[in-house]
């Protein structure tokens, strides 16, 4: 009875056919290629093929092979399959490429001999990656000694897995390298088309030829690191999932009689989503074929919805498959989705990709007889755009539309954020699915800063003073703000000349503290004394309970798992907590020596290498909104389209280029640009529209700042013709919009952490430095936190690099100045004084950063002294201090690296280490014009537009502290900036010079008074409020009752 009722869903789903789709169904002997556009019915199709062979031939499901592209393709194949032919659905192999090649080695287990190997981890790939990349030896290209030393990380993974999934090999990828370089100078753009300076009309253009030598050289190098790290994975017993399809190749080839059994299993071939398979699968392909003169394959595709990796190969593949096999090919143009204006806007769009399968598709719409064109919408700013889109969906509501019907769909999640938080307020329902990063929520971030300071006191003591500031406001300890700031400045007073205390003994005795005034009932430092014996418990409980029964202790015990419960985001904090509690079992799992070191380092690599600890954060109902990013949205239909947020920045710019040059000569047709993969994510998302589509765009940013449509926008427009309107919400709903988003702001506390009677006891001896003056004009409230309560926080490397260079430097001229003939030291000596500093400091250090910047300064100060040895002037003054200069009334104070003389005229070194190319900013001046123009156009001001540079700044400090020394009758005419580390491109090394004016005098005269005011008047609060600055984020989230985990490194010198 099962199979009768199955033949004849069958028999009357096919009978619903059009006729070419029917052909692509019947026609089952031989190669099949068809070109399913959207909406076309590509996996009805495909589950119909299989329903008509099982049902035509003697075939079982079992000499059937279906190869899809994700497990989600998988999964929708076997239930489409299963309303056909019932059961045997399961018996038809449906699988991913790659669960495919898994099931081979499974079943021949003995030869691939790969039972001790696990699959390789995000992390661990990473982790191998930066092995190699300390194993480069100095001269290789992609050795870096400062910076990002492991920047190429990303790169080479990225290139390692695309060799993977093209089967190339380093030397294949080197001849192509090669044929691409001998080929320049034959093409147009690397020849001059007319004379230009020293050039003829036809001569090469050898910049543009020895750019390209670089980028092919540094493909070369780090395509010669895969075998390597191809031995690492070997060496530890780790695959990824695209060795299994290399192995599964290299297996077939060695061993023919393997392949003949899947190759006489298998009497039928189907290939779902064809445009995005990758060079290796497709050769996995081939060798399953070619068994056969003619295959029975059918290949389903559409290279215009391409939009997972790079087309010039997904085109490739199936020009090939057309050669090779010459298919019957099926163009299916009958669309039972869209209406025919959004077809052909959709493909007046994609027409402008030039490599395209078949440029003539022209999709017609068979359902939809009726519909509005489509809108291209332009609002006056995002806040327009994000409200007027809200009370459309409130209308088509109201109007009876189901909101399961309507999708909003954008290029990332954060441009929908607004309009979710406005549609909840106002009880409309949504279903997003968002995925977040467990790390980066502030409540698992607490748990990781209070393990990051645990570990710390517990290796060293004192040594996790850094953290500690931050973790005592967190509002599960309930402490007060001013004890903690008190105890800030009583531990640095204290400290300043030796160590005389530490915040654990200040902490411990918080309770002892007296009150600050008489009329205080509350014994002081009470709450701060019993956050004190907590934290003392878990540094002691660290070396004997194991990492799971550590976390479980703070989260119970400190009171943040009753606070999470208590909150309107329980739900949610839970699964923060589960996913992070999974994480570190499943570290425990794989290492079992896995401590709290081990994991804050895991956790560490994790962040710095952006790699997340997903969260599934979801909100369903059966009739809600749909909000999509437009990847997701491949597959899925609505009656009504929003297309929010289509400037440029979004949809076109990618920022910075994440991967190696490839060289064209990869492929036999020209590769495409980026701009051509977006347009067709772009064709996805217009594609999803039954009947109304409106694509939108801001003009402005909600700062004001003026946004450039994307250029999507502009093709609709002048190729399809569609109108634009340009709209913009009533100030009724602008109200009603700020209104809803602040109510769902948590309450902010009443506390002033600002303007109180302590900060005046701080302000009363302050004296200006030309760091403070910077920090304060960069953001006054980092400057509170950074300069005036002094949070302890942590020497980075490249401070302690900076600092061991000035120290050589200064033991360098300090030696010479007490010489009786006034002899420099040798170049050892430079370095040897360097290396003391180094390892008086190597806590400030990883091992491998150590040993890198300890090679990095042998390389560069010899280099450095012998350039310089024959020039230095010998008169000099160095580590000159000035105290209490009085300007107006301003005491200033300064330390001066050297003073170079010329009778009583002197030219004031100061060393910098760092790139002078990155630094070129910083010896600008003002500039009101540049600053009148960026206010004019809506542009943020550039902070060197504004006040100048950091240095010219400190060159005209250091003329006014000279000018105003009444004990020297000295003259500062210039400053320089001695740069220590070569010039990366040029490999010189480079002094900048600058000669003061009396016009720069008074300038930074002005910001000196105007700045000493400022602070004496406790003017803190108005901090930058960008989104990196970790003082205005801790201010904001303190009075959100919530902090923020990250704490500010010092990058400054030291006053």
């Amino acid at each position: 009875m099962t199979n009768k009722i199955t033949t004849l869903n069958f028999e009357n789903a096919y009978n619903q056919l059009n006729e070419l789709q029917q052909s692509a169904v019947t026609e089952t002997e031989g190669p099949v290629l068809v070109i399913a556009g959207p909406g076309t019915g590509k996996t009805q199709i495909l589950a119909a093929r299989i329903a008509n062979i099982l049902t035509t031939t003697d075939s079982l499901p079992e000499n059937i092979l279906c190869l899809t592209y994700t497990d989600a393709g998988t999964i929708a194949m076997r239930k489409r399959l299963q309303q056909f032919i019932g059961a045997d659905a399961y018996r038809v192999q449906v699988f991913t490429f790659h669960s495919f090649c898994n099931n081979v080695i499974q079943e021949n287990l003995d030869y691939f001999g790969l039972k001790g190997l696990d699959a390789i981890s995000e992390l661990e790939q990473i982790a191998y990656v930066h092995e190699i990349i300390d194993g480069f030896g100095k001269d290789h290209p992609l050795k870096r000694y400062t910076g990002d030393v492991y920047f190429e990380t990303k790169k080479l993974l990225s290139l390692f897995e695309n060799m993977k999934k093209e089967n190339w090999s380093a030397d294949f990828l080197a001849q192509k390298a090669d044929e691409y370089l001998a080929d320049l100078p034959y093409r147009e753009e690397f020849t001059y088309k007319k004379a230009y300076k020293n050039a003829k009309a036809g001569d090469i253009k050898q910049h543009l030829v020895n750019a390209e030598v670089v980028k092919m050289n540094t493909l070369k190098a780090a395509a010669h690191c895969f075998d390597v790290y191809q031995e690492v994975l070997k060496r530890n017993s780790r695959y990824d999932f695209a060795d299994m399809i290399i192995w599964v190749i290299k297996a077939f080839k060695d061993k023919p009689e393997m392949l003949s059994i899947y190759q006489e299993r298998f009497l039928y071939f189907l290939v779902d989503e064809y445009q995005d398979t990758s060079g290796s699968q497709n050769e996995l392909l081939e060798l399953l074929l070619n068994y056969w003169d003619k295959p029975n394959v059918f290949c389903v595709g559409d290279d215009d919805q391409s939009i997972y990796r790079f087309q010039g190969a997904n085109v490739e593949n199936i020009e090939q498959f057309i050669k090779k096999y010459t298919p019957f090919t099926i163009t299916l143009e009958a669309n039972y989705r869209s209406s025919q204006y959004i077809l052909d806007a959709s493909r007046l769009l994609i027409g402008n990709n030039k490599i395209r399968i078949n440029p003539d598709k022209h999709l017609l719409a068979q359902t939809i007889t009726e519909a509005p064109i489509p809108e291209i919408r332009s609002y006056y700013n995002t806040t327009h755009e994000t409200v007027c889109i809200a009370q459309e969906i409130a209308y088509l509501q109201q109007s009876g539309v189901a909101l399961s019907e309507i999708a909003v769909l954008y290029r990332n999640h954060k441009q929908a954020e607004d309009i979710i938080r406005y549609l909840k307020s106002k009880n409309i329902t949504v279903n997003t699915r968002k995925k977040l990063n467990a790390l980066e929520d502030p409540f698992i971030q607490k748990i990781i800063r209070l393990l990051t300071y645990i570990e710390a006191e517990h290796k060293k003591a004192h040594s996790g003073e850094a953290y500690i500031y931050e973790l005592l406001h967190y509002d599960f300890f309930n402490n007060d703000p001013i004890e903690i700031a008190r105890i800030s400045v009583d531990v640095y007073k204290r400290n300043f000349n030796e160590r005389n205390t530490s915040w654990r003994e200040e902490l411990r005795r918080a309770h002892t503290r007296k009150s600050p005034d008489l009329f205080t009932t509350k014994q002081p430092g009470e709450q701060l004394s019993k956050t004190s014996q907590l934290l003392e418990k878990w540094i002691k409980d660290c070396a004997n309970v194991t990492i799971q029964q550590l976390i479980e202790s703070i989260i119970s015990e400190s009171g943040m798992l009753v606070l999470a419960l208590s909150g309107p985001d329980k739900i949610w904090n839970m699964q923060l907590l589960h996913t992070f509690f999974d994480f570190v079992k499943t570290e425990c799992s794989r290492n079992p020596k896995t401590n709290i070191t081990r994991l804050l380092n895991t956790i560490q690599l994790m962040q710095n290498e952006g790699v997340e600890l997903p969260a599934q954060r979801i909100s369903y109902a059966e009739d809600g909104v749909h909000f999509l990013t437009t990847h997701s949205s491949k597959g899925l239909e609505f009656q009504y389209v929003f297309i929010l947020g289509c400037n440029s920045k979004a949809w076109e710019k990618s920022g910075s280029n994440r991967n190696f040059k490839l060289p064209d000569t990869l492929f036999t047709i020209a590769n495409e640009d980026e701009s051509d993969e977006n347009r067709r994510l772009f064709y996805v998302a217009l594609t999803r529209a039954k009947t109304h589509l409106y694509i939108s765009y801001a003009e402005r940013d909600a700062n004001g700042k003026d946004l450039e449509k994307s250029r999507f926008i502009a093709e609709l427009e002048t190729k399809a013709n569609l109108p634009t309107k340009a709209l913009h919400a009533t100030d009724d709903s602008l109200l009603e919009f700020e209104t809803a988003l602040l109510q769902q702001r948590p309450a902010t506390a009443k506390n002033d952490i600002f303007d109180n009677e302590f900060v005046d006891e701080l302000l009363v001896k302050y004296s200006l430095s030309v760091t403070h003056l910077n920090n304060y004009l960069k953001c006054p409230t980092a400057f509170y936190f950074n300069n005036i309560v002094r949070v302890p926080a942590p020497l980075s490397a490249s401070m302690t690099f900076g600092s061991a260079v000035h120290h050589a430097l200064e033991m360098l001229f300090k030696n010479m100045n007490a010489h009786v003939d006034k002899q420099f030291g040798t170049a050892e000596n430079l370095y040897n004084d360097f290396r003391w500093y180094m390892l008086k400091h190597e806590d400030s250090f990883t091992e491998m950063a150590f040993k890198r910047r300890l090679e990095y300064g042998q390389e560069i100060l010899p280099k450095y002294y012998n350039r310089y040895i024959n020039e230095w002037n010998k008169i000099t003054s160095v580590e000159r201090s000035y105290r209490n200069i009085v300007i107006e009334n301003v005491p200033m104070n300064g330390k001066l690296d050297k003073l170079e003389f010329d009778g009583n005229v002197v030219n004031v070194v100061d060393y910098k280490t760092g790139q002078y190319e990155n630094a070129k900013k910083k010896f600008n001046r003002p500039d009101s014009e540049k600053v009148q123009l960026a206010i004019e156009l809506g542009k943020e001001v550039a902070f060197e537009d504004e006040f100048g540079g950091d240095y010219w700044r400190q060159a005209v400090f250091y003329k006014i502290l000279m000018d105003y020394d009444q004990t020297k009758n000295w003259e500062m005419r210039t400053a320089e900036f001695d740069f220590i580390e070569p010039d990366k491109k040029s490999g010189e090394f480079v002094k900048q010079k600058v000669a003061l004016t009396s016009e720069d005098v008074g300038v930074v005269k002005q910001q000196i008074i105007k700045t000493y005011n400022s602070i004496k008047a406790k003017q803190f609060s108005n901090g930058c409020q960008k989104d990196e600055c970790v003082w205005c984020g801790f201010v904001n989230d303190y009075y959100a009752n919530k902090q923020v985990s990250t704490i500010p490194i010092q990058e400054t010198e030291v006053d």
